[in-house]
């Protein structure tokens, strides 16, 4: 192989090499989303503690009534075979259209996530555990 093959096979390399570090931004941002959240830590009956423990902190919390309520917002998140399944279908759009599936797929997991806010009202009686739960979107 002369110079001229050798450059044409290193020109390829990093070419392909390059079209690969470049994809994988909808693949990525599909693996990077939330855990599916247990939501049934928002049953009657479980302690205030738990509830936080899933869904992270509370945006907002008050008392009204003498009922202490907290507002959640959350992600509630993908199971990892969902996750595993969007993430391998993008890969594959990536290669089988040269990288162009990225000006699709990634705008449409970011549009889809962006959609998938829970917000909810826990209501806890007096020792603290969950008394009702209202979901308001």
């Amino acid at each position: 192989m002369g110079i001229d093959g050798r450059f044409l096979c290193i020109s390829r390399t990093v070419v392909v090499s390059l079209l690969i570090l470049a994809s994988g931004c909808a693949a990525s941002t599909v693996a990077g989303r939330a855990p599916l959240i247990n939501v049934s830590v928002l049953n009657s009956g479980t302690p205030r503690s738990h509830v936080v423990s899933e869904l992270g902190p509370p945006v907002l919390s008050r008392d009204k009534n003498g009922e202490k309520i907290d507002t959640f917002a959350f992600d509630p998140g993908l199971h990892g075979g969902i996750k595993f399944i969007r993430a391998l279908l993008h890969v594959v759009g990536d290669i089988s259209t040269v990288f162009l599936w990225e000006f699709i797929g990634w705008p449409a997991e970011k549009a889809a996530e962006a959609g998938r806010k829970t917000k909810v009202d826990v209501t806890y009686d007096k020792d603290e555990n969950v008394r009702d739960a209202t979901y308001l979107k």
